[in-house]
């Protein structure tokens, strides 16, 4: 995915761009080797954090689980491909991500074999990769969140977690972000229960949605709690209880009265994005996912609704 048209434009002397330099030695293949001080400063990691892990410490479980069998692949099939900027989503210290891109080389040094030397910063302008978002609103703005195939969230930036009200220096983002159960977005966006406008959405990559400002910050709020609780009583088993879907949309359902100043309902415009990672030439992808870009409309009220949930959405299904 082509970011920019100039690699000096974006990563040139006068632009402080995150530097990491990783093995590419079958070995230790992704260790860090060397990491800049805007390394630290973006992602919130003290230097001997890094240094001597695998890069997959920042990414996402879902994108750094595959991480080495994406550059495995590169080596193989696409080595020769001039080097372009790719959107990649690493992961702040606290949990939440960052949308970011990334431009890297491939160079032989004669101690450590090859090395990967990557360049890193915070994309400015989403109106190139989401074009349904206006160049002038600031990526500042945008929640964005994580999804894989199935729209099960992964992880979120800092603008989601402000926007439904979860403190990463708090909540411990990264247990989120590591745990199998996962917030199904049908949850967070009530109106993807249905199936037509959930494939109006596939279709157009945007659509007007209503947020449920609740889910997130209650599902890590009883993530917490659980948590604690478990640790205080031996009895209690030490695998967590999967949510069915019903269970879940029950939920959802009893937070549509608005009980708190967060757990109303919010209008939002939704941009969707398929990412594919390790697909080089011909080859398929190594991981599918969807990063999905939200404005939210501030002048928008949250409101009370009835308990007829199919008329509360009536009005949005064309």
């Amino acid at each position: 995915m082509k970011l920019h048209n100039s690699y000096n434009d974006k990563h040139g002397a006068n632009n402080k761009a995150a530097l990491f330099i990783l093995s590419g030695h079958k070995s230790n293949l992704g260790e860090v080797l060397c990491i800049n001080n805007e390394v630290t400063e973006a992602l919130g990691y003290e230097k001997n954090e890094l240094i001597g892990r695998n890069i997959s410490l920042i990414m996402p479980p879902s994108i750094g689980h595959k991480h080495t069998e994406i550059v495995l692949k590169y080596f193989s099939t696409a080595r020769r491909i001039k080097a372009s900027d790719v959107m990649v989503l690493p992961l702040h210290k606290q949990g939440y991500i960052l949308v970011c891109s990334l431009i890297h080389r491939v160079l032989p040094n004669l101690q450590q074999g090859v090395q990967i030397i990557g360049f890193l910063r915070k994309i400015s302008d989403f109106s190139e990769q989401f074009p349904a978002i206006d160049k002038n609103i600031s990526p500042e703005d945008v929640a964005v969140l994580l999804t894989d195939d199935s729209l099960m969230l992964q992880a979120f930036n800092i603008k989601a977690c402000r926007l439904f009200g979860v403190n990463p220096a708090q909540a411990n983002l990264r247990k989120y972000v590591n745990a199998e159960e996962k917030i199904n977005m049908k949850e967070l966006i009530p109106q993807l229960i249905d199936e037509p406008f959930m494939t109006r959405v596939k279709v157009e990559c945007q659509a007007e949605v209503w947020l449920n400002m609740g889910v997130i910050k209650n599902h890590v709020d009883v993530e917490m709690e659980t948590m604690v609780q478990t640790q205080d009583d031996e009895s209690l088993p030490h695998t967590p209880k999967v949510a069915t879907d019903n269970d879940r949309m029950n939920r959802t359902c009893d937070r549509l009265d608005c009980r708190s100043a967060n757990d109303g309902l919010i209008k939002g415009a939704l941009s969707l994005l398929d990412l594919q990672y390790g697909k080089y030439g011909s080859a398929n992808a190594e991981v599918s996912l969807k990063l999905i870009a939200i404005v939210v409309d501030h002048t928008t009220e949250k409101f009370t609704k009835t308990n007829d949930a199919d008329n509360t959405f009536k009005c949005f299904k064309k």
